[in-house]
């Protein structure tokens, strides 16, 4: 029997700050003897494919330990939302774009503030874009400490994948 992978695709505007710092930095988390059944992705609701993640983004991201400079954009599309398990999204306008264009898959799409998180009022990260290096620094270390909550979860519903 194939085992199967649990597929997360972390989801913000242009896919060139929250979600690719969010992308790298599960993908360090993840322990070796898990890495080939945690496929873990980014993608932008609003997007062109191949640009870069920010230089801050790359920057706050290096600083620890996560690199993401080869990261390239990409617009979600119908099959990479369709074949994800766990769909997080960063602010209350992603969670809208998927109810207007994807509402057969809103069961598996979570704002990740909110994720195993009911009593949060907010599900919105803001969006670095156009801040200084600081406003970078707060932002990955929010969503860093998001994926640290929930990454429990995650490798536990691995796990019981194999």
């Amino acid at each position: 029997m194939k085992e199967k992978k649990l597929n997360i695709l972390f989801v913000c505007t242009g896919n060139v700050c929250r979600s690719p710092m969010a992308e790298g930095i599960l993908k360090n988390m993840i322990p070796n003897n898990l890495k080939n059944k945690v496929n873990v992705q980014s993608a932008g609701v609003n997007t062109l494919n191949g640009m870069r993640a920010s230089a801050f983004a790359v920057e706050v991201s290096k600083n620890d330990s996560v690199n993401i400079s080869s990261h390239r954009s990409r617009q979600t599309t119908e099959k990479m939302i369709s074949e994800s398990d766990f769909i997080f999204v960063m602010a209350e306008e992603h969670l809208e774009y998927f109810k207007n264009n994807f509402i057969k898959y809103i069961d598996k799409v979570y704002g990740l503030k909110k994720f195993n998180n009911p009593e949060n009022v907010t599900i919105d990260i803001k969006d670095p874009i156009g801040g200084d290096l600081g406003s970078y620094e707060k932002i990955f270390y929010e969503i860093k400490h998001e994926i640290e909550r929930i990454f429990p979860k995650l490798i536990k519903i691995a796990e019981e994948n194999e």
